[in-house]
């Protein structure tokens, strides 16, 4: 079935609010996992969990990130080709790159840690260590960019009369 621009936009953001919800539903109440602390822990943890984590991360992180692209380029039409329009493609852009990364490197980083768990106990500790810093720092642990991107928006739509003033 064909859907229409203006049916197929308002499913981009919905999807990205629904994958936030899903994201925080998942990490503090199903698994918890956001309350181990221990690397060896977590390390069990995604061996007993790979395929769901797999696919919460993809979820959550990598089409997360396409659907920011597309809602970064769709943004940037709507409104007028301003120096402040371009800057705010150029964060939304980055910050899909940044979120789709980080998601790639948690779930074949996830993998490959859990293959050297088996030989190596104490390389795969220090390999996801090395993993998980490099992750929080590009997209997982941070909300840098996509707070700058909204603030973007928002002061565009605000310049451009796109919000109810009601």
């Amino acid at each position: 079935m064909y859907l229409e621009k203006k049916y197929f936009i308002p499913l981009i953001p919905l999807y990205c609010a629904l994958a936030y919800i899903l994201g925080i539903i998942y990490f503090t109440i199903i698994t918890n996992y956001s309350a181990i602390v221990s690397v060896d822990e977590k390390i069990a943890f995604l061996a007993l969990n790979y395929l769901p984590m797999f696919v919460i991360m993809n979820l959550i992180y990598v089409i997360f990130g396409i659907m920011i692209a597309f809602l970064s380029l769709i943004i940037y039409k709507l409104f007028k080709k301003s120096l402040f329009n371009k800057i705010g493609l150029i964060f939304g852009l980055f910050w899909s790159f940044a979120v789709i990364f980080a998601g790639i490197l948690f779930t074949i980083g996830m993998g490959k840690v859990i293959e050297i768990n088996i030989i190596d106990p104490n390389l795969s500790i220090i390999t996801w260590t090395i993993i998980e810093i490099i992750f929080s720092s590009i997209g997982g642990g941070t909300e840098i960019l996509g707070g700058l991107w909204i603030l973007i928006i928002s002061i565009l739509a605000m310049k451009n009369n796109i919000f109810n003033k009601y």
